[in-house]
C-alpha cells in the first residue's frame, strides 16, 4: 500500500499542474493561490493526461505512457474525492468479437492535445498494441478520440479507419475505468440487467476472458450470432442465456452522501471488470470494418449523487 500511495503521490506531482485542464464553473467549492499570491476559484471538474509512472503493473502489460501526454489514460479530479483521480482508458485495447480473449490486444502510443475549451483529443495513425506475449502488433489504420467535458464528467467518441486491404471482422474497443487511484471507492461493482442496477460479481459470474470480461449485451449477442450465420468460427465462452445492458457503476461516500461513478454506452457489446483491481469495463463494437471505412463509438463518465435504485433516473 505505501508503494501504491508513493506512485500515486509523484503523478498527482507531476500530471496536475502544468497538464491540468479545469472545467465544470457551476461548482466552486474552494480557492487556491497563484504565485502573486491572489487567489482564484477552484471549479469543479480536471481531466489531464497520465504522464510516465514508475509502475510495475504497467510495465507488465507494455503500455507505454512517456512523457508529456502520451498514453492511453485521462485522469479525472474531482475535489470531492481528495485528488484520487479515475483513470479512464480511452481506449485500454481492441479486439475482435470473434474470439474476444484471444484477439484482445493493449493500444499504446496516442499523444494527446487539448484545446482551447479544455477537451481533450488524440489522433493515432499506424496503431501499435500488444498481445500477452508482449510481441508488437501494427494495425495499418487510424484511431481518433476526441473527449467532450461536462460539469459532472466527460463524454469520448471514437473512430477507428481501416487503412488495411482486408475486411476487420467485428471490431471493438475496449475501454476500462481504473480505480486503483482511488481506493475511496467501493470494491463493489454494479450493473444494469433488466432496468436494475444490481450487484455485478453476483449477477455475472466468472470471469473468461482478459480484463475481466465475461457478460454479453443484447447487441453483443446479436453479433455472435450474426457472426455463425456467417459461417465464422466464433470463439465464444461467454453465456448466451443472458445479457446485461451497457452501463457499469462503482461507488463511495462523501459527508454520507452516496456517489457513483457511471461509465454507459449504447454501443457496448460485451461488459468486464474486476472487484479484485476494481475497475469498470465494456467493449464498444464497430461491426466490420471494410478497407478505407471508417466507424465510430461513444461512452461516457458521469459522476451521479443519489441512492443505488436512483442511477438509471439519473444518467
Amino acid at each position: 500500500m505505501a508503494q501504491i500511495e508513493n506512485r500515486r503521490r509523484f503523478f498527482l506531482s507531476t500530471g496536475a499542474t502544468a497538464l491540468a485542464a479545469t472545467v465544470g464553473s457551476r461548482f466552486l467549492p474552494q480557492t487556491r493561490g497563484d504565485e502573486t499570491g491572489n487567489t482564484a476559484p477552484a471549479k469543479r471538474l480536471r481531466v489531464v493526461p497520465l504522464s510516465t509512472i514508475d509502475d510495475p503493473w504497467i510495465d507488465q502489460l507494455k503500455v507505454t505512457m512517456r512523457s508529456p501526454e502520451r498514453g492511453m489514460s485521462l485522469l479525472i479530479f474531482d475535489p470531492r474525492f481528495q485528488d484520487e483521480p479515475i483513470d479512464l482508458r480511452s481506449p485500454e485495447g481492441i479486439g475482435s468479437l470473434i474470439s474476444a480473449p484471444g484477439s484482445y490486444r493493449y493500444v499504446v502510443g496516442q499523444s494527446w492535445q487539448v484545446s482551447q475549451q479544455g477537451n481533450w483529443s488524440y489522433k493515432a495513425r499506424g496503431l501499435q498494441h500488444y498481445a500477452g506475449s508482449r510481441t508488437p502488433v501494427f494495425f495499418n489504420g487510424e484511431l481518433k478520440c476526441r473527449t467532450e467535458i461536462h460539469p459532472d464528467g466527460l463524454t469520448a467518441h471514437f473512430s477507428l479507419y481501416n487503412g488495411d486491404f482486408s475486411t476487420q471482422k467485428s471490431v471493438f474497443l475496449w475501454v476500462c475505468a481504473l480505480y486503483r487511484w482511488a481506493p475511496r471507492f467501493e470494491k463493489k461493482t454494479l450493473v444494469s440487467v433488466d432496468g436494475q442496477m444490481v450487484d455485478y460479481e453476483t449477477a455475472c459470474q466468472g470471469t473468461r476472458g482478459p480484463s475481466g470480461m465475461r457478460t454479453l449485451t443484447r447487441q453483443g449477442l446479436a453479433e455472435i450470432m450474426r457472426l455463425e450465420k456467417e459461417g465464422h468460427r466464433v470463439h465464444c465462452p461467454f453465456r448466451r442465456d443472458f445479457t446485461a445492458e451497457g452501463v457499469r457503476a462503482i461507488g463511495t461516500k462523501v459527508d454520507g452522501k452516496e456517489i457513483w461513478s457511471v461509465l454507459r454506452s449504447d454501443d457496448a457489446v460485451l461488459l468486464g471488470g474486476n472487484d479484485t483491481n476494481p475497475c469498470t469495463d465494456m467493449a464498444l463494437g464497430l461491426g466490420d470494418l471494410e478497407p478505407g471505412e471508417r466507424r465510430s463509438a461513444k461512452v461516457s463518465l458521469q459522476l451521479v449523487e443519489c441512492p443505488q435504485e436512483k442511477i438509471l433516473e439519473r444518467i
